[in-house]
């Protein structure tokens, strides 16, 4: 049985290790949301899909809003209707049955994530060159912070369409970021095993900030795609 479900890479460095927590590797970020953070503890378990086990990680800050050490923790079910109230969440949106709450340490600030389908209309994006399978948005206590993430399939090609190095790479990613001058996420050598990459911008001003890379394993330690 494989801990390890998640990892995310900006800037070309491993981000983020999100183990379930079920396993050793998720007791130390339990433990620091069980100490700063008592009231969201049920959460860890008590709303996690009994097919897909919610999982929890240390995070160095990288990201607007979030920025300092925090704990992210990703539940897969509906999110309740009690953190919609809480998080003043008033947009009427194609909920996806996932969500995400973001422990800050330093200012004991929480956020809820929101993942979403587009809607009929068609969401305001960047141009990324290719479909976007799901947005997120992200949610204080006061509501939504204008923050929101896209999330898009990694479409591999034999080498960089700018550079041409010999390495598997997405073209719409590694265009996406030259346009927008953004460092490009993931190492060459892990890029055969990313499944997603995704987009954090203004939702406002569509100007992006961040590009990231996320590669997916199963329980048996395999590499997976989630849509």
């Amino acid at each position: 049985m494989n801990a390890l479900m998640e990892t995310v890479f900006c800037n070309k460095q491993k981000i983020r290790e999100a183990f379930r927590v079920s396993f050793d590797e998720a007791s130390a970020a339990i433990q620091t949301v069980t100490e700063h953070f008592p009231d969201y503890v049920d959460y860890i378990t008590n709303h996690s899909n009994p097919m897909l086990e919610n999982v929890i990680a240390r995070v160095e800050g990288y990201r607007e809003p979030y920025q300092g050490e925090h704990i992210s923790l990703y539940c897969f079910n509906e999110v309740p209707q009690e953190l919609l109230t809480e998080f003043n969440v008033t947009d009427d949106l194609w909920w996806r049955p996932w969500y995400g709450l973001k422990f800050i340490i330093d200012t004991q600030q929480v956020f809820l994530k929101l993942p979403f389908n587009d809607g009929p209309n068609g969401m305001p994006r960047p141009d990324f060159g290719q479909d976007v399978v799901h947005f997120a948005n992200i949610y204080s206590h006061d509501g939504f912070t204008g923050q929101r993430d896209a999330y898009l399939l990694w479409e591999l090609s034999a080498m960089h369409p700018n550079t041409e190095e010999e390495y598997f790479y997405s073209v719409p990613c590694a265009n996406f970021c030259d346009k927008h001058e953004l460092p490009h996420p993931a190492p060459k050598f892990v890029n055969p095993f990313v499944s997603m990459w995704a987009i954090a911008y203004d939702a406002e001003t569509l100007v992006p900030s961040t590009a990231k890379a996320y590669t997916f394993f199963s329980k048996e330690g395999e590499g997976q795609k989630y849509g």
